[in-house]
């Protein structure tokens, strides 16, 4: 018994083709050529699902690459969500139990371009000169347990050589995260900036003890509780390290929060400011010590500028 192949819902297979005992049989070598022409035609649209599929999946890849990459940019910028593994500068959740949290916390645990570090033994070289170009204002701060973030606007540039980096926020930790030649901070401000292909530069600054900081001041009397946000208005065109041609160490390094994503580039002023011990005690007394401590510098070369 033979099927209507023209009116058929599915496609015609070998059998409806090659049935000599039907009365639509054909030639033997008819039905061999015809059988191929469904073979490999069977096989062409296997093989272009295949494609397809593999397209997609590389494209879903390159997608949630790219928003690895941006959302960790942002990680200190959101609070965390409820479904995001919780972590903290201290016990079981700490920093050496990091990587232990998550499968995308691994790179806290066997990335070899981490940070921060200590900057020692460094090469001196003549490097393009940080040219910050910064024209907006904070104009909201945020508290997501982890530090003190102030967002900004659009609008404040940092240049190297030829390449631009668009400020995203400015947020603190309390001690530092860098230590020079061992020494350790009071507190350290971290600039981080995005270029348009999704690169990351930081630049840290460090406080020494001393006198009072007009800067941190503000956002310490406008910082809200933990989980909760609040307005602000810094003005990011008269903050001190306005200047061109500053002095800096320059290093290839990581976030210093999980997921600890590395690729990014750190530029540790050599210029330290000074906060009022009752200034630096009042950010532990918002979030607690959130530093993580100096990581193994392994193969790479400090550069000072």
């Amino acid at each position: 018994m033979t099927r209507d192949i023209a009116h058929a819902s599915e496609a015609p297979t070998i059998s409806d083709i090659c049935d000599f005992k039907s009365p639509i049989s054909r030639s033997r070598w008819t039905c061999g050529w015809i059988g191929w022409r469904i073979i490999s035609t069977s096989m062409a649209a296997t093989i272009e699902t295949k494609v397809t599929v593999f397209l997609s999946q590389r494209a879903k890849t390159r997608t949630a690459l790219s928003l690895m990459i941006f959302g960790t940019v942002l990680s200190d910028m959101v609070m965390a969500g409820d479904d995001a593994p919780h972590w903290t500068y201290k016990g079981d959740t700490g920093p050496e139990h990091w990587a232990e949290l998550s499968p995308d916390y691994v790179t806290c645990g066997i990335g070899v371009h981490q940070s921060p570090v200590d900057i020692v033994n460094t090469i001196a070289a003549k490097l393009d000169p940080l040219v910050f170009d910064y024209q907006s204002r904070g104009t909201e701060i945020v508290n997501n347990g982890h530090t003190l973030q102030v967002n900004a606007e659009p609008g404040s540039e940092l240049r190297v050589g030829g390449e631009i980096f668009e400020l995203l926020q400015i947020h603190v930790h309390s001690p530092s995260e860098h230590r020079i030649n061992g020494e350790a901070f009071p507190l350290e401000a971290h600039f981080v900036h995005q270029d348009a292909q999704g690169s990351l530069a930081v630049v840290a600054v460090l406080f020494r003890s001393g006198a009072w900081n007009e800067y941190l001041a503000k956002i310490g009397n406008e910082a809200p509780e933990v989980g909760r946000s609040a307005t602000i208005d810094l003005d990011f065109r008269t903050l001190p390290i306005y200047h061109d041609h500053l002095s800096y160490y320059r290093y290839s390094g990581s976030l210093t929060t999980p997921p600890c994503t590395e690729g990014v580039r750190w530029f540790v002023l050599k210029a330290v400011t000074t906060a009022s011990p009752a200034q630096a005690a009042t950010f532990v007394s918002f979030i607690g010590e959130d530093a993580r401590g100096p990581q193994p510098i392994n193969a790479r070369v400090i550069i000072e500028h």
